[in-house]
């Protein structure tokens, strides 16, 4: 049981630095692209059945627009979108999912200034999850030099690193 809850945590981890290191593929649109027609739109709704009860084989969305048409947009599998980097090194402008142009989705609805929030949020793990891998590196480094360190001189220095340590 234990190791079942250990694989557990080790795959959400995985997971969540893989969500992270691909966050613009996934993302549908520009994180800081603003559409201000749609200020503090709520999340839009992922449809299978439409309007007259006829299902679909792919999701859709209608259109957020104001007026819209009314009609659905089908859900798009690796669409062309924003370019971006993929890894921070190969140019790329295909996305996950999006929708064709005349409709919208914000699959966590959009803020003030009409800024996708679920483009929002995955860009903004990586920033927190870059903070802590260079948190732990910086802490690894001074670890490993101060560890050197007092092994090597041992005698009071290696006192004083230890005792600073546990401070």
């Amino acid at each position: 049981m234990r190791q079942l809850r250990t694989y557990s945590a080790a795959i959400l981890l995985v997971l969540i630095h893989g969500v992270a290191l691909f966050a613009p593929f996934l993302s549908p649109y520009d994180p800081v692209a603003q559409h201000r027609d749609f200020s503090y739109a709520p999340p839009t709704r992922i449809h299978w059945i439409d309007r007259s009860g006829g299902f679909h084989l792919r999701p859709f969305v209608y259109s957020s627009a104001a007026g819209g048409d009314n009609r659905p947009y089908p859900i798009r599998f690796f669409v062309r979108g924003y370019p971006y980097r993929l890894l921070g090194v190969f140019p790329c402008t295909r996305h996950i999912i999006g929708v064709d142009s005349g409709a919208t989705m914000f699959l966590l609805g959009a803020d003030l200034y009409g800024r996708d929030q679920l483009s929002r949020l995955l860009e903004g793990s990586q920033i927190s999850l870059g903070a802590a891998w260079a948190a732990a590196a910086l802490s690894l480094a001074l670890g490993l030099i101060s560890g050197a360190i007092a092994g090597f001189q041992g005698g009071w220095t290696d006192d004083l690193i230890m005792r600073a340590g546990e401070i």
